[in-house]
């Protein structure tokens, strides 16, 4: 605990005196001073003086400078309960009396300020009146506070700002390992962590404060601490018309470290009302989000701003909003529950405006921030795969490795592993990341094909954790971890999963194997993820499906888009259980629960032990895919690797093979019966010109050309309406089991019932060649039925290709909705279309020759029979994203 005080005496010993008894002082504290100018004002000497250690939830009498009256503090209590008052934008106003008046008539812990105190506004007198003003209650109890606008004080940089903050207001930043007083954290009651950030110092990724938020957040372990607090003062959500936006650049720079955190509550200040929030993640209700209350109605000169805007794009988050004056009060119970109110003033009361119970993040099973995140830590998304450094054939597989910001630009770096040692020298192959929580320590688990030809399971760790791109890696010597043994097969056992952790303390992987004829996830549990043994029983073995590669296995929530944690298990999650199978280089899922008492999977439907009856997640050249959980927006992000479709000498030639896919979101659709796929937001910072239409009417064998933008590079967007069902053709059953025959079957140009329509992409003005992605619909008997097709077999010219037509089914009610949706994304040689709304998705290749020598072109097309309403149509011009380019 820190005593400060002002003496006028320049020769006041910084000295306190304390006791358990009134006027007996056993200890003595010895401190420092400090004093100022502020341009013709010269302060007191300021003293700051700690005291302790101190008994927890104890009266202390005291008296500074070993002179003048006696005063008393409680110190906080040890452990909960623990009651918090707290007050934003003070001031020293009679509103300010009321409610400095409010909060002292019932008893409270600590006091908690985000800003604003004197409203000095430089006229630094008003900082001495400040200190007389809030004396009989700042003695009394601990206040921890942080600086708002009104501490700045300073004019084209001059003098210093916070200068006469800095000197009067010290808090315990050094204590928290932060170089500023401007932020800082504590702990109180050994269950709660509050952190003071500052709005008007700097807070970019590249700040000291910055660094510091990511260090103190690492150090936080919340089964030991379940409640973490922030307070700063401009609000990042605000629907009142006052401040509009100020803390939105801190937001888009800090938020996802709090989220990620699992933070609690934040409270802010500035806004002279108050207003209490849902809890929030990137502008979205999120049940892990931080609960968002603004408090700014201390009492401050400023007077209240009352004028909220009901139409505000945050309107339907904030759920309690009002401009009066008071004050806040949160009481900690235990681990798992606290009590918010918030009292306004009246002419003699404080009463009770708003109120609720809050439950702790860390009691929630799905948003205990377990850490595991393969792809996403401190700050940067890294990006490792597999990579031949020789050439651009199979060979020497390496692990390359790539790091962003944002998912879109991406800057190499040396390869992370390499073929060096007898357990991997003949390949470095597949694998995964899991990040160990309480040392936040991220592993890798890959197989090596070892000097026997044998694939085993190693591990690496990164050789310094304290570089933010991990760019080496160290693979000890007690490697292999898991090796072949008894009815596996060498030669079929790889590619383990990210780790998950049981609620019995035990890590579990995933690998893909095939033994007896049978393709199966086999499942391999330890303690403390060096030590492996195998589970008695696979984690799934479906027959017939031949050899798994690649597994993946993660958990998605029943309602809502929420990416969730790998360890995570509820009651509202389903599983998803992934696998490539090499014989048809294809990726399949089923979704199911996981049965973790007995370690096996249970698929959803019966029908789905029939591998060929699993759902893809991309029905075109998509393969060997990887999901991964980003903690910074909240939101499970799935890669996959699209293969060439042209020749190996094609390869050599332009010196690379393979692509990786746009990243996409995953999740649950509402039917709980398969999942939704679509391009990360961060694609749309790309978009730059384009064009946008609607209400466009699509007669028989109409064909739409839509200029405006550069169609080799495009994000297209458009949404069809179908006025009559009445001329679809009737829907064979035989069909059902393998769309892509019937896409082969269809023809663009040969008229049908419902369909085909769609868009013509990468077209030639001599339409010679072009790639169709298109719908038609037909009548089953007691449905319709919609089939989705993207068709390259006239994408080039050339020969020797790969061209091909690819198919799926859309599971989408079309009578009722009458709608269907297609965003495609052309990226020269890549063709990616998600169908109903992300229902369907087909990745293609494709590689026209005009390109060399004339500009591509766009259309949107109907062939069928009945008139085709487009209702919107956006499309825009692509920017070109920093792939694999290094940093100069």
């Amino acid at each position: 605990m820190r005593v400060s005080w002002i003496t006028k005496d320049k020769h006041a010993p910084s000295v306190v005196e304390y006791g358990k008894v009134s006027g007996i002082y056993q200890w003595s504290a010895t401190g420092e001073h400090t004093k100022y100018r502020y341009f013709l004002y010269s302060s007191g000497l300021i003293h700051h003086v700690k005291v302790g250690p101190l008994e927890a939830n104890t009266i202390y009498f005291y008296r500074c400078s070993r002179a003048g009256d006696e005063y008393s503090f409680k110190t906080p209590p040890a452990s909960l309960p623990i009651e918090f008052a707290i007050i934003g934008d003070l001031g020293q106003t009679e509103c300010t009396a009321s409610t400095l008046a409010h909060v002292n008539s019932s008893d409270y812990d600590m006091l908690l300020l985000p800003g604003d105190l004197s409203y000095a506004d430089a006229h630094q007198p008003l900082w001495d009146s400040f200190g007389r003003f809030v004396e009989r209650y700042a003695s009394k109890r601990p206040w921890m506070v942080t600086e708002g606008n009104h501490e700045i004080e300073s004019f084209f940089s001059l003098p210093k700002p916070f200068k006469a903050y800095n000197a009067r207001w010290r808090m315990a930043y050094e204590e928290s390992g932060s170089p500023s007083n401007l932020y800082y954290s504590f702990d109180v009651a050994g269950s709660v962590h509050v952190v003071m950030l500052g709005s008007y110092t700097d807070f970019d990724s590249n700040s000291d404060q910055y660094k510091w938020l990511v260090s103190d957040l690492n150090k936080v372990d919340k089964k030991r601490t379940p409640w973490l607090i922030v307070l700063l003062h401009a609000p990042w959500y605000n629907t009142n018309s006052a401040h509009q936006g100020q803390g939105e650049r801190m937001r888009k720079a800090m938020e996802s470290l709090l989220y990620e955190s699992r933070v609690d509550l934040v409270f802010a200040g500035h806004v002279h009302a108050y207003e209490r929030f849902t809890r929030i993640y990137d502008n979205e209700a999120d049940p892990c989000g931080p609960m968002y209350i603004t408090i700014g109605d201390g009492g401050n000169r400023g007077g209240l701003a009352s004028d909220f805007d009901e139409n505000h794009k945050s309107a339907s988050l904030s759920l309690f909003r009002e401009a009066s004056f008071g004050h806040g009060r949160l009481k900690v119970l235990n681990g798992a529950s606290a009590h918010w109110s918030w009292h306004r003033n009246e002419d003699s009361y404080s009463s009770v405006g708003d109120e609720l119970w809050i439950e702790s993040l860390s009691s929630t099973d799905a948003c205990k921030p377990r850490k595991n995140r393969p792809m996403y830590y401190n700050g940067v998304y890294h990006l490792f795969y597999q990579y031949n450094p020789k050439a651009a054939v199979w060979g020497n597989i390496s692990w390359g490795h790539s790091v962003s910001n944002d998912m879109i630009n991406w800057t190499p770096l040396d390869l992370a592993l390499n073929p060096t040692e007898p357990f991997d020298i003949n390949g470095c192959w597949s694998g995964s990341i899991t990040i160990l929580p309480g040392l936040n320590k991220p592993v890798i688990l890959y197989t090596g094909i070892n000097k026997e030809q044998q694939e085993v399971q190693n591990i690496a760790f990164p050789r310094n954790l304290s570089d933010p791109f991990l760019k080496e890696w160290e693979k000890p010597n007690y490697n292999p971890l898991m090796a072949p043994i008894g009815d596996i097969e060498p030669s079929q056992f790889r590619d383990p999963t990210t780790g998950w952790k049981g609620s019995d303390g035990y890590w579990r992987v995933a690998l893909g194997a095939e033994i007896e004829g049978m393709g199966m996830a086999l499942l391999y549990k330890s303690k403390d993820f060096v030590h492996w043994e195998r589970a008695k029983e696979p984690l799934h073995s479906p027959k017939g499906s031949g050899m798994w590669e690649c597994p993946d296995f993660y958990p998605v929530l029943l309602k809502g888009r929420r990416g969730l944690d790998t360890s995570v298990n509820s009651d509202d999650t389903k599983h998803v259980l992934k696998m490539s199978l090499g014989q048809t280089s294809t990726d399949h899922y089923m979704l199911g629960r996981y049965v973790e008492e007995k370690d096996m999977f249970m698929q959803d439907d019966e029908m789905q032990k029939n591998y060929s009856m699993w759902r893809r997640y991309d029905y075109g050249k998509f393969y060997a895919s990887k999901t991964f959980f980003d903690a910074k927006k909240g939101r499970r992000i799935l890669w996959a690797w699209s293969n060439e479709a042209d020749t190996k000498a094609d390869d050599i030639a332009k010196g690379w093979a393979g692509i990786q896919t746009f990243p996409r979101m995953v999740w649950l659709d509402e039917n709980e019966r398969q999942l939704m796929q679509w391009p990360i937001k961060e694609l749309e910072s790309l978009r730059r010109e384009g064009v946008h239409f609607h209400d466009k009417e699509l007669k028989t064998g109409g064909l739409l050309n839509i200029q405006g933008v550069e169609a080799s590079q495009v994000d297209v967007d458009v949404e069809f309406e179908l006025p009559s069902l009445e001329k679809a053709e009737p829907f064979d059953p035989a069909w059902e089991l393998n769309p892509q025959v019937l896409c082969e079957k269809e023809n663009i140009s040969m008229q049908s019932g419902i369909g085909p329509f769609g868009l013509l992409v990468m077209t030639s003005i001599s339409k010679d060649e072009l790639t169709a992605i298109y719908f038609m619909v037909f009548k089953d008997y007691d449905r319709y039925v919609v089939l989705m097709c993207s068709d390259q077999r006239r994408s080039s010219l050339r020969a020797g290709l790969d061209l091909r037509a690819y198919g799926a089914f859309v599971d989408i009610d079309i009578e009722k909705e009458r709608k269907i949706s297609l965003r495609t994304l052309v990226d020269h040689s890549v063709v990616e279309s998600f169908g109903g709304g992300g229902r369907t998705c087909i990745t293609a290749r494709v590689y026209p020759t005009f390109l060399v020598t004339s500009k591509a072109y766009l259309h949107a097309f109907n062939n069928g029979s009945e008139t085709v309403r487009i209702v919107e149509l956006k499309a825009w011009n692509m920017a070109k994203p920093r792939i694999n380019v290094a940093e100069e």
